[in-house]
């Protein structure tokens, strides 16, 4: 962390990111009845692909609940996703590589998981709030801005596998809470994230200089 001066840490302003609504009107709904789950981010390490595939497979081994997950995004691990799914067919896994058509992608998808070890203020997360749509993820900085334990996801320890496995779990089988976190989503989606919003706090920034 840089040592910044104390004088400008005073006056430091946070202004949350905002982001477009995700216009889920114009997607393309498949017929489906599983629970799906989606990941939305570059195929890295630090993005936490490796956790979320080991706790889905545990998942899906209970045989408890019909579930799927959507894997969008391209990166160095693509092999490894490649590779992962061709050992383990059985899994309802579907890869979508890079995906432009975020309408299509955000109807289908129930839960976001971000399991990352690092983040900014993550806009994957922003724009499922923007449809209503709840996160498990890792409780990091930056994402532990946007979502909020229990109220509009699920957090856990960072590199908790079991945990977050268990906190998937929920958001599958507890459907009263997962209404609650979906109407929090979007909820705190307009109150905060919005472009207005943003634009709104960054004049009020200057206002105040």
């Amino acid at each position: 962390k840089f040592d910044y001066p104390r004088r400008l840490m005073s006056s430091a302003v946070v202004i949350p990111n905002g982001t477009p609504k995700v216009d889920i009107s114009s997607g393309s709904k498949k017929n489906e009845t599983s629970f799906n789950f989606l990941y939305f981010a570059r195929l890295e390490k630090h993005k936490g692909l490796n956790d979320l595939l080991v706790a889905f497979k545990n998942l899906s081994a209970r045989n408890d609940h019909n579930i799927k997950l959507y894997v969008a995004g391209k990166g160095g691990l693509e092999s490894y996703l490649i590779k992962f799914l061709a050992t383990n067919p059985t899994l309802n896994i579907e890869y979508l590589g890079f995906v432009s058509d975020k309408p299509t992608v955000f109807i289908n998808a129930n839960c976001l998981v971000l399991p990352s070890s690092k983040e900014g203020m993550p806009l994957s997360i922003i724009e499922a709030m923007s449809v209503g749509m709840p996160t498990v993820a890792y409780d990091i900085d930056g994402v532990n801005e946007v979502v909020r334990d229990d109220i509009n996801g699920w957090l856990c320890a960072h590199g908790d596998v079991a945990v977050l496995e268990s906190k998937m779990l929920l958001a599958v089988a507890d459907k009263v809470a997962y209404r609650k976190k979906s109407m929090e989503s979007l909820l705190l989606y307009e109150k905060y994230h919005t472009i207005r919003d943003m634009a709104e706090s960054t004049i009020e920034a200057y206002k105040a200089d």
